[in-house]
């Protein structure tokens, strides 16, 4: 019966380290992190998404976009300030703000929200 328990005990434990890999506090907090590279692209474009290196990929990693609070190249080739986590930024083909990241606040509005409020206020 012990040995049983043991073997009990040495599953959960492994379950616990394999689930535990890759976790919230793995997702870099400076810079724009994705579930998926598809999303990350549909933000930023190719060339500003790589994979979170040991992470990456479909084995449950991120995508990384670019970092926050700089200036990055879009690939219709305008310049964007990438915004922050509390403010993520605008993207400028479709004029919302870039919401497929994993570690962006969940309150978003921006101008786009604020700004429907007030284009009825005079009318």
């Amino acid at each position: 019966m012990n040995r049983k328990r043991a073997r009990q005990i040495q599953l959960v434990t492994l379950g616990t380290i394999v689930l535990g890999g890759c976790s919230d506090a793995d997702i870099p907090k400076d810079r724009y992190a994705y579930k998926t590279q598809t999303e990350c692209v549909q933000d930023w474009g190719d060339k500003n998404c790589q994979s979170s290196g040991s992470h990456g990929g479909g084995s449950g990693g991120y995508f990384l976009g670019p970092h926050f609070n700089s200036i990055v190249q879009t690939p219709s080739g305008k310049h964007i300030w990438s915004g922050t986590a509390e403010m993520p930024a605008v993207n400028p083909n479709t004029g919302m703000q870039m919401r497929g990241a994993v570690n962006v606040s969940a309150a978003r509005g921006g101008f786009g929200h604020s700004g429907s409020a007030f284009s009825s206020f005079g009318s």
